[in-house]
């Protein structure tokens, strides 16, 4: 097959069906601002249009809460990009981290902020993350 005749979206198509597998029934952080879900993936599925992700809430205290559970979550191929670590559809505001140690400090923030009687605080999670990048760097 030419270039001329390679479907859009072809090399990421491919790139996804080689990491989407291995996410299935994966725990995640689920972000969409001012708001940070712990969630379970459910099914990941996807077709010429984009992808879509089928999420449950895991119902962790000092966690968000989905609006509803399942939530099914969605992008065409055009403005969704992904890592092994992280999925997120542009101009939408969500996005998947896959990171364990990202999700280990979100969730000791859940449960630091719940005995305080609260969720989890957007600031808290950028903080946690700006940490955990610097540790990687």
């Amino acid at each position: 097959m030419d270039a001329s005749s390679t479907p859009p979206h072809h090399e990421k198509r491919e790139r996804f069906a080689g990491i989407r597998s291995s996410l299935q029934g994966a725990h995640a952080l689920l972000l969409e601002y001012p708001k940070v879900f712990h969630v379970c993936v459910q099914e990941i599925s996807d077709d010429d249009w984009g992808v879509n992700i089928r999420l449950s809430d895991s119902l962790l205290p000092g966690m968000h809460r989905l609006p509803r559970s399942p939530l099914t979550i969605g992008a065409a191929w055009e403005i969704f990009s992904l890592t092994n670590a992280e999925w997120q559809a542009h101009y939408i505001p969500w996005r998947l981290s896959f990171d364990a140690k990202l999700i280990c400090a979100s969730l000791a923030l859940g449960a630091a902020a719940i005995k305080e009687g609260r969720l989890i605080e957007w600031r808290d999670f950028t903080r946690a993350a700006a940490e955990h990048q610097s540790r990687k760097a």
